[in-house]
């Protein structure tokens, strides 16, 4: 068993509030990937939100690693869980400013990015402390947070929408990674919608689509039904679930 992760202090996140003509009556907070620019989701808003729907706001990770901003270590290490929490209790935070300065509430939001951003996003939904919830987060060829103790609120979870994608060519894991990692979300009480394409770990104009698909589907915040199920083709343990502390 690995070292308790330590409390984080808390960084405070810098952003970027994107000009943009529509309603943009809900927030929609993009998080880059490691060492990614946020231009690889910026740049498919016309896939993504076409007609306006979300105020976009970028943050950028709080974390340097080989000269690339990252959110935390792509290590397993209590170093790495540690920066995750940090990463995940700034995300927190920003929703809260966010919701004072453009008047536009983090209860509202819809969170998420590729990669480390996505699991982070969807981690927002997840863990037991967090203040500022949004009501919906997403993935692009993210995983569920590897951190020792990870405490899951499961009503907090239940029924609040979330979306994740996976690649079955991906470089950095097999395919059933992202299967066992939907079957986990899932089990904790998300409605999640599962896409997966064979793809490599990139981000593509094919999962913006899927992505803003989901997002179109968004109706008034709040919980809501589980969707059709999608076959993951997952049916066994998942390799994240030893690490949670499911409440």
């Amino acid at each position: 068993m690995r070292d308790p992760v330590p409390a984080p202090e808390v960084p405070r996140l810098g952003y970027r509030v994107l000009e943009r003509r529509g309603p943009q009556d809900r927030l929609l907070v993009l998080c880059h990937g490691y060492g990614l620019p946020v231009s690889d989701l910026t740049d498919r808003l016309g896939l993504l939100d076409p007609d306006g729907r979300f105020l976009v706001v970028t943050p950028t990770a709080p974390f340097r690693h080989r000269d690339q901003v990252i959110w935390h270590k792509p290590t397993m290490s209590t170093d790495a869980a540690a920066q995750y929490m940090a990463s995940l209790a700034a995300l927190d935070d920003l929703l809260g400013h966010l919701g004072t300065t453009t008047g536009r509430a983090a209860a509202d939001a819809v969170v998420g990015g590729f990669s480390q951003g996505g699991s982070l996003g969807l981690s927002l939904l997840l863990h037991a402390d967090v203040v500022n919830r949004p009501a919906a987060a997403f993935g692009i060829h993210s995983f569920p947070a590897h951190v020792e103790g990870f405490r899951v609120d499961r009503a907090a979870a239940a029924g609040r929408p979330a979306f994740l994608s996976g690649a079955r060519n991906d470089r950095f894991a097999p395919v059933d990674m992202y299967r066992a990692g939907a079957s986990l979300f899932r089990s904790v009480g998300l409605a999640l919608t599962y896409r997966e394409h064979d793809g490599d770990h990139d981000m593509s104009d094919g999962a913006a689509v899927e992505l803003g698909e989901w997002l179109a589907s968004l109706g008034e915040p709040g919980p809501a039904a589980d969707p059709d199920p999608d076959a993951s083709g997952w049916s066994g343990p998942s390799p994240f679930q030893d690490l949670w502390k499911i409440l």
